[in-house]
């Protein structure tokens, strides 16, 4: 098995115009800090165009990335197609 670690990943998202932006945090896993910033710039909502979009990576625990995608699960805004 790979050596995946968890990480909490707060990055800028929001169709609310180019100077705002709604704080989002996601849970990802990844081998590095870097990588999750990675993944995290590909998602969805996320400002793609913005250099600063990923305002924070932090490791967490398994519990703490089972309780964010549970709230990111329940998110109205995260689960509109």
């Amino acid at each position: 098995m790979e050596n995946k670690k968890y990480f909490k990943v707060v990055a800028k998202c929001g169709h609310v115009g180019r100077r705002f932006y709604v704080p989002v945090q996601f849970a990802i896993r990844a081998q590095n800090g870097k990588e999750a910033a990675k993944k995290a710039r590909d998602l969805p909502r996320v400002k793609h165009d913005h250099k600063d979009a990923i305002l924070q990576v932090k490791e967490i625990s398994y519990y703490e990335f089972k309780a964010i995608n549970q709230v990111n699960k329940n998110d109205p805004y995260l689960q509109c197609r």
